[in-house]
């Protein structure tokens, strides 16, 4: 909110010239002055900072700037003294601060026509009067000098007339007394009046002390004068004169009850007349006269000066004096006697929201009597909005918050205005008769018109007839009644109004905020931070009430607070105002903040960048909140420690018996309580626990939520010490958190008005504060209109705070709360620099408050059973742990069944022994095989001491390996669970990754290490996981168990980034155990040779590779060898091989010609399709002796149909092709391995060991 300031100067301060120049850049109405806009709440100003300002504007250090005689670099913000309108008075340097000092001794103009004067008197003659007098009274009724103040050394004397010769009319006066002169009531005022309170109207009714006589007095003396009229009748018939005796005895009789009845009706008249009397004398004390406000005014007191009263809500201003009826209670129901109950007192009136107020007389008559009741109205107990139309400017109203001198084609805005309060009415003075036709909408919409002139008809309000000196109430169907008579008004002076508005200024804003919480309120930042302690206090700035700044002690009021608050209320902000204010009074080694954001993060992802904020927990990581409650926990046992070693009972204790210790109050914070109660309900007893706990160990609880009913029960509600109710919608959750209806009652449009009930008070209602950093203060002149400057954000206000925090070196000395595990970590993520094993995650302890390594030490090695779903991390893990190994120094045996195809990319490194797939169960048996009888080897020949080798088998993809076990791998899960529980002693380490199946299995037992990932499995498959504590849904965030680490466990974020694998590894020996799987193609020229060949005179010739060793095979032959396989499955492929081989061989297709002479060998190309004619052919060269190697389609009846095969039942060397189906061998009544799909050149020799299988090489094109 923008605040007007006024610069004037004493004499001798600035040059004339300065001056002029300062003038033309701010000029103000009046030439002695200028006029600056600060764009800043003035709560939030500082008068060093103001000082600061004034000097950049005014060019010159040299000069001294104060106000109200206070120089203006002491004043705090918030001073009362710093308010809109404010005087700035510039002098020199050497002049000392000025205060207005006057004689002790004053005459007071307390009512009447010109009053609201005071006048100093000094000792000698001053003349009082109409005319050219000393002190001139502009009142018609007395003379131009009516009389002379003579004050003497002894006594103050007042002389009516001339001279002071006159003694028959001297009179001495005493101070305090009031005297006439004319209409005008004066007296001597000698010292400051007492503080006035505001006051309601009308008064209450004055009871009377006394019963009103009985009327069966009456009635008595009847019958007393019965016997009287007896006795003269008796004698004027009998003439006996002794009957006169009962007659004067009757008489006597009726004389008493007589004189008795007048005196008990006089002293109840008595009576009734001092209850009137002092029913008037409270009337006239709750509604000031003019002087009585101009010495409150000037008394200089810091609380708030209040004119006129309230009644209901509606303000209620004083006319002057005049004859009314009091207000007496007289304990009977007949009416009083008028007589006694007319005095002279204040006549008030309240100006109710569309009524109309019409003053009759002269225009300078009613234009003084207006300038009273807008002085009234000003400082009114119930401030209202007045708008002036018409009439002379009064320059001093511009510095008024409520008070507007309009124009008359500005009124229409102002009247069609919706944001205008509704309480306390808006008052319109209409100065300029002119004007009238905005009377009737004016009333219309609410507003109270005051008018000089007559009033409308058909409207209520009252008529101030100033001609007559009546008041009259208009009832608005044309009748009126009389509330006073002889009306003595009161009216101001030009020059007491302005005055009285310039004393008013500092005032106004007092009114207004002493009866009203300011609609905004800010709290700026302190000049010095981390100043408090948290010993015995823990203070926090809430905002502003009708009174005063608003803080709450959390240790004093606490320990625990709850805010409650709607939609809109203004929650956050008040949050955010409270924890800010803390972290700018303490430093972190004094406060530390948990933050629990449940809407996100979006209230205190700000806040938790300051230095206090230990931790923040948003709705995205429920995970992240039962961390924190368990690290809590632990930092209180901790504490508890630390207490009973110092022989402390409480957190106070110990800080005075350990200053030198810090240790910060905790303050954790939790924002939609109801969320978290929800979410979290096996938390919320731990929540009570700690907070139980938390009460002598230095926590602190703040829990916020919409809706407090259902979620704050009976145990929370004995742990909350504080409450700060926001709006809500219903009275019943109102009384829920304050006890009260009040919160309920906030309008819509009022955010961040809150009530707070501490223990043993009621309820007060505050207006939350609205941060404001560092910012410079600026100030433009008024003349010239400036682009206003935006409000600091929230931003900005923790950049000062932090930046605060890091110039001042502030800084926790111990974190009770670690960091939370981050969502991504890659292998170089170290806490131990120097550590050179596989890392392969990083856990998390918030028990003991410590994070550490989780790596896989080859030297110590450990069998670990990673357990998810696909994505969860686990292949991720597990390639980037093995490629750690293969780049590490320690030269491991790297084994890779891949069953996710994730390692693909590691398969052909030289340290890889194997990479096979499920695709290859042979390979795959036979692997784990070597690996048990390695695992024997190790535990039979190693001694303990000598270092074994490290060896490392990882198996990824579990499901695929678990198909693949029930058909071609039965025994897998046993020879794995073999390594894995035995292999760690022997150096053998097995890393296995499967989901729903790996958890289901009996594998799983038999890795004592395990690690559970959450994201993407189902709930029904987290039923077979044991009880373990929450992890947030991440890729590679799992929960790590061992036989040290049982359920719960601890959270573990695993390496899911897989590094960089050098081409080039360390140097070091090849894995000794090597099973590859079979090529689907090989040339001849690829396949390796063979020593044992190279010695022989004829050389069998190399058809392939062996199965496992990846040997070279040759082909023996024998007099009859057959190549069985399907179409397509390579059989003429294999014959071409043979023939490059065979030097001096023969190729026999069915259809070809036969050899002109025997051959070295003959290799018949499908046989089954040769003619007789051929197979006898066929059948000679066998029987000279020639190697006949043939191709073929296996079948039962092939040897009938190849007569000439028989002998390769026992001589020759057989191969089968492709073999799909075991029948294929039943010819040689062997047993083959299957292939799962037909692969060319894949083929089975039988040899008498046993089938063996070869891929077959291609020939040389």
């Amino acid at each position: 909110m923008d605040w007007n300031i006024t610069v004037v100067h004493a004499p001798g301060a600035l040059s004339a010239d300065h001056w002029a120049a300062l003038r033309r850049q701010s000029p103000g109405i009046y030439g002695h002055e200028l006029r600056f806009v600060a764009e800043t709440p003035a709560d939030s100003v500082s008068g060093a900072a103001l000082d600061h300002a004034l000097r950049e504007i005014l060019r010159t250090r040299h000069v001294r700037l104060s106000t109200a005689g206070y120089h203006l670099h002491t004043l705090d913000a918030g001073s009362p003294l710093l308010h809109p309108g404010m005087v700035v008075l510039v002098s020199a340097p050497d002049a000392g601060p000025m205060r207005w000092c006057t004689p002790q001794l004053k005459l007071c103009i307390d009512s009447g026509p010109d009053a609201g004067q005071l006048v100093p008197l000094r000792r000698g003659n001053t003349t009082l009067g109409r005319g050219r007098a000393a002190v001139r009274i502009a009142d018609p009724s007395i003379s131009r000098e009516e009389a002379i103040l003579d004050v003497g050394t002894r006594a103050v004397t007042l002389h009516r007339g001339l001279t002071s010769n006159h003694d028959d009319a001297a009179a001495r006066l005493i101070t305090e007394v009031d005297f006439q002169l004319g209409s005008t009531t004066c007296h001597l005022a000698a010292e400051a009046p007492e503080p006035r309170t505001p006051q309601s109207w009308p008064p209450a009714p004055t009871v009377v002390d006394a019963q009103p006589p009985e009327g069966k007095h009456k009635m008595m003396l009847a019958f007393a004068l019965v016997p009287l009229i007896a006795g003269v009748v008796l004698v004027a018939v009998t003439g006996m004169w002794f009957f006169l005796l009962f007659s004067g005895a009757s008489a006597l009789i009726a004389s008493a009850i007589f004189w008795d009845g007048r005196r008990k009706l006089r002293h109840y008249r008595r009576r009734v007349a001092h209850a009137a009397s002092s029913w008037a004398s409270r009337a006239s004390g709750s509604l000031c006269s003019p002087g009585r406000l101009t010495r409150d005014l000037r008394a200089g007191r810091e609380g708030s000066v209040h004119a006129g009263a309230t009644d209901g809500g509606a303000p209620t201003v004083r006319l002057g004096t005049g004859l009314v009826t009091a207000e007496v209670e007289g304990g009977t129901s007949s009416p009083l006697e008028t007589a006694e109950t007319l005095v002279t007192a204040a006549v008030g009136i309240t100006l109710l929201p569309g009524e109309q107020t019409s003053i009759h007389g002269s225009e300078r008559d009613s234009h003084r009597l207006l300038r009273w009741l807008l002085i009234q109205l000003t400082l009114n107990p119930a401030p209202a909005e007045c708008v002036i139309v018409g009439g002379q400017t009064v320059p001093e109203v511009r510095d008024l918050t409520r008070v507007w001198h309009l124009a008359a084609e500005e009124l229409a805005q102002v009247l069609e205005r919706e944001d205008r309060p509704s309480a306390p009415p808006g008052l319109l003075i209409l100065a300029d008769p002119e004007v009238g036709r905005w009377i009737s909408p004016a009333i219309g919409a609410g507003w109270h018109v005051l008018t000089p002139g007559a009033a409308h008809s058909g409207v209520r309000g009252w008529a101030v007839d100033l001609r007559s000196h009546r008041v009259e109430r208009q009832l608005g169907d044309g009748s009126s009644e009389i509330t006073a008579e002889n009306l003595s008004w009161d009216g101001l002076s030009e020059h007491t109004l302005q005055e009285q508005l310039r004393l008013a200024l500092p005032h106004q804003a007092r009114t207004r905020s002493a009866q009203q919480i300011p609609d905004t309120s800010t709290y700026p930042l302190p000049d010095q931070m981390f100043t408090g302690t948290a010993t015995e206090t823990l203070t926090a700035v809430l905002g502003r009430d009708a009174h005063s700044r608003v803080t709450l002690d959390l240790v004093g009021d606490g320990p625990h607070l709850l805010i409650a608050g709607t939609t809109g209320s203004g929650k956050s902000e008040l949050l955010k105002t409270l924890l800010v204010s803390l972290c700018a009074e303490y430093g972190p080694n004094e406060l530390g903040l948990v933050l629990i954001d449940f809407k996100g993060g979006a209230a205190f992802h700000r806040i938790g960048q300051l230095p206090h904020a230990l931790g923040l927990v948003t709705d995205l990581s429920q995970a992240a909140a039962e961390r924190t409650l368990e690290g809590i926990r632990s930092e209180l046992v901790r504490r508890e420690r630390l207490f009973l070693d110092a022989g402390a009972g409480d957190y106070c204790e110990y800080r005075h018996l350990c200053p030198d210790r810090p240790l910060p109050r905790i303050l954790v914070v939790i924002d939609e309580f109801r969320i978290f109660s929800h979410e979290l309900p096996d938390q919320l007893d731990e929540l009570m626990r700690l907070a139980t706990l938390g009460r002598s160990l230095g926590l602190h609880l703040v829990l916020s939520t919409q809706r407090p009913q259902g979620v704050v029960t009976a145990d929370i509600r004995a742990n909350i010490g504080a409450s700060i109710c926001l709006r809500v919608r219903s009275e019943d959750e109102s009384r829920d958190v304050i006890g009260s209806p009040l919160a309920a009652e906030i309008p819509r449009n009022r955010p961040g008005r809150a009530a707070l009930r501490t223990p043993g008070e009621r309820p007060t209602v505050f207006q939350s504060a609205q941060l404001t950093g560092h910012r410079r203060l600026r100030l433009r002149p008024e003349a010239h209109p400036g682009q206003p400057t935006p409000p600091a954000n929230f931003s900005e206000v923790i950049a000062a705070v932090g930046k605060a925090a890091s110039e001042q070196s502030q800084r926790r000395l111990h974190t009770p709360l670690l960091p939370p595990l981050p969502e991504t970590l890659i292998a170089t993520d170290r806490l131990d620099d120097e550590a050179t094993s596989p890392l392969l995650g990083r856990t998390d302890d918030p028990a003991l408050q410590r994070q550490q390594d989780l790596v896989l030490s080859l030297q110590e090695p450990q069998s670990i059973a990673l357990v998810g779903e696909v994505g969860a991390g686990a292949a991720a893990a597990a390639a980037a742990l093995t490629a750690q190994l293969l780049d590490s120094a320690l030269v491991p045996d790297v084994y890779l069944l891949d069953g996710d195809r994730s390692l693909a990319g590691l398969g052909h490194h030289r340290r890889v022994g194997s990479w096979l797939t499920e695709e290859d169960p042979a390979e795959v048996e036979y692997l784990l095989n070597l690996l048990c009888d390695e695992l024997t080897r190790r535990r039979v020949n190693t001694p303990p001491d000598r270092p074994r080798r490290p060896l490392l088998l990882v198996v990824t993809g579990y499901a695929q390996w678990n198909a693949a076990a029930h058909s071609s791998v039965p025994n897998m899960d046993h020879l794995l669970g073999t390594l894995a529980s035995e292999g760690p002693q022997a150096g053998i380490a097995v890393v296995v990754c499967g989901g729903r199946e790996l958890a289901m299995g009996k594998l799983l037992s038999r890795f004592p290490t395990r690690v559970y990932l959450p994201l993407g499995s189902s709930e029904e498959a987290r039923y077979l996981w044991p009880k373990l504590r929450s992890a947030d849904p991440l890729p590679g965030r799992g929960v790590l168990l061992t036989p040290q680490i049982p359920p719960p466990g601890l959270a573990v974020q695993l390496v899911t980034e897989k590094p960089h694998v050098p081409e080039n590894p360390q140097p070091g020996p090849a894995p000794p155990l090597t099973v590859a799987p079979l090529p689907e193609r090989i040339l001849y020229t690829e396949l390796p040779g063979d020593p044992a060949l190279s010695a022989c005179a004829d050389p069998p010739p190399l058809v392939g590779i062996q199965q496992f060793t990846g040997a070279p095979m040759s082909l023996p032959l024998g007099p009859v060898n057959l190549i069985l396989g399907t179409a397509g499955s390579g059989k003429t492929t294999c014959l071409k091989l043979l023939h490059q081989q065979l030097s001096g061989s023969f190729l026999l297709t069915p259809h070809g010609t036969g050899p002109a002479q025997p051959p070295e060998a003959l290799l018949v190309d499908d046989a089954q399709r040769c003619t007789a004619q051929r197979h006898s052919e066929i059948q000679q060269a066998v029987t000279a002796g020639v190697p006949v190697v043939a191709t073929a389609a296996a079948s039962s009846g092939l040897f009938t149909q190849l007569p000439w095969a028989h002998a390769a039942r026992t001589e020759g060397s057989n191969v089968i092709l492709s073999p799909t189906h075991r029948s294929q061998a039943d010819i040689f009544a062997s047993i083959i391995p299957v292939l799962s799909r037909p692969i060319p050149g894949r083929a089975v020799h039988l040899w008498q060991e046993g089938p063996v299988m070869v891929q077959w090489a291609l020939p040389e094109a």
